[in-house]
Order: C-alpha cells, then structure tokens, then sequence
C-alpha cells in the first residue's frame, strides 16, 4: 500500500462565531470518503486535514526584502514561521480552499496564507468551496484568478454554497460536532462531483512523478 496522502482543507476565514468550522466539519469527511472510493483498486489513499488560519503554522508576512517568487531555497525564509509554513504547504499533495463571501470577496486571512510562499503551491490539484448569502460566487471567481497566479492546478468548477439569512444575520449557525443544517444536503452531489475532479488532477500528477 502506498503512503497515505494528504489534502489540506484551508479554512479562509478566522472569524469567531461565523459558519467556517461548521461547514468545515460537514466537509472534510464527505471529501475524504469520496477521494478513497477507489483507494483498493488504486492502491492510493488520501487523509483531509483542516487547517485553520489561526492555528501554527500560519503568522503575518513582516518581511519585504524579497518576494516569495524570489527565494527557491525554504531555507532562505528569513523567519521560522515561513520556513515552517512552507514544509507544511509542502508537504500536501493538493488542496481545496473552504472561503466564505466578504463584501463581494474573499477574507484577508486566506490571501495572506497564500501569499507566505510561492514555489510550494505550483502544479498542485486544488478545488474551491464558497459561501454566502448568494453563494459566495464573487469571493470564488477571486479566488480562481489568485491561485492560477500561483501556479496551481484547479478543477473546472467551484461548490458555491447559498447560506440561509438566518445562518448569517441571525442566530443560527452551521456547528461543528452537531447536527448539519437541512440546506448542505443539496451540495452533496457537488462537493462529490468536484472532489472526483480533484482526484483525477492527483492521479494525473502520480502518473507525472513516475515518468
């Protein structure tokens, strides 16, 4: 059996109280399930980890001497946070970015996550979850035109998830460890959808590293 590959599920926003963890933790194991379907006959199989903007590795880029385009050696990050952020995004063999809808784009905190380094992300199957209260449409269209630029390889199409308005202006709220709000049933069959996509993207790049 191969070694068990993993998939970061980036969480682009560090607000408290909002929807994140929640649609997070509905996420992550529909994913997992789906990218092992075929993991007996492949001989592959893969582990999702949610990686919050709050947790270590991540921290603030303070330094400006160089841009992230510039330095080929992670050795060369001037602060232990990058280079310890870079060996994380390294060591991932694809991504899928969970990003909620601010103001018509995506949250700060994901864009600074993405901007740590540059080299770790090139030629890396990812795939884009949104939300909001249309659907998080804008932020994902944002989001595709920043991670092309940074050399990742996306699937064709985003899950844009509609939120109820009482799950953003109410009191109500998608919650980790409890019962999954009635509404994430309809994106059932499109995170499989995009996820069987991602899983094509990492095969392809199985079959790039053996040749």
């Amino acid at each position: 059996m191969a070694a068990v590959k993993k998939i970061a599920l980036i969480v682009g926003s560090s607000r408290v109280g909002g929807n994140a963890p929640g649609i997070a933790a509905w996420l992550s194991p529909l994913i997992q399930k789906q990218l092992n379907l075929t993991s007996a006959t492949t001989k592959q199989s893969y582990e999702v980890v949610v990686v919050h903007p709050t947790d270590h590795p991540l921290g603030p880029v303070v330094w400006g001497a160089k841009m992230p385009m510039q330095i080929r050696d992670p050795a060369d990050y001037p602060s232990q946070t990058v280079r310890d952020w870079s060996a994380f995004v390294s060591s991932f063999a694809g991504f899928v970015f969970l990003t909620p809808e601010y103001n018509g784009g995506y949250p700060g905190d994901l864009k600074n996550a993405l901007d740590h380094v540059y080299w770790e992300w090139e030629g890396k199957a990812a795939s884009i979850v949104s939300y909001g209260g249309g659907g998080g449409g804008r932020s994902a269209a944002q989001l595709t035109d920043i991670l092309k630029s940074v050399r990742l390889t996306l699937t064709s199409k985003a899950v844009n998830i509609t939120v109820p308005g009482p799950f953003i202006s109410g009191e109500d709220r998608v919650l980790a460890g409890s019962a999954h709000p009635e509404f994430l049933g309809a994106y059932v069959q499109p995170v499989e959808e995009a996820t069987g996509e991602l899983l094509a993207l990492l095969q392809e790049e199985k079959k790039a590293e053996s040749t």
